[in-house]
């Protein structure tokens, strides 16, 4: 499968958003979407989804899953997101190669 990096739309957040992990997993659930507005999630602000955000995309522009790169000038915080259906199927050292070319432009 091949991936390459988009913008991470508002259709693309509501849609991780209402990704469901199950079992030790669910601890990465997001709560509902007017929640995270409410609380002013990152995801949910336009403005940090454009500078911080990048979605992961399949060869069929399907959504699969997203990155966050945060510079705090001292270090860097990588968050990475991968749809529940592609968990466990080895796409984590390709997700991990994208972040890494990403953190160099």
């Amino acid at each position: 499968m091949n991936f390459k990096l988009d913008i991470l739309t508002e259709d693309y957040a509501k849609e991780i958003c209402s990704w469901k992990y199950t079992d030790e997993y669910s601890i990465y659930n997001y709560p509902s979407w007017s929640k995270m507005c409410n609380e002013n999630w990152g995801i949910t602000n336009e403005e940090k989804r454009k500078s911080e955000f990048n979605s992961i995309i399949d060869e069929l522009n399907n959504l699969c899953g997203h990155i966050r790169l945060v510079n705090k000038n001292d270090y860097i915080i990588i968050g990475i997101g991968l749809k529940p259906s592609l968990c466990g199927k080895g796409f984590w050292s390709y997700n991990n190669g994208i972040s890494k070319r990403q953190m160099q432009v």
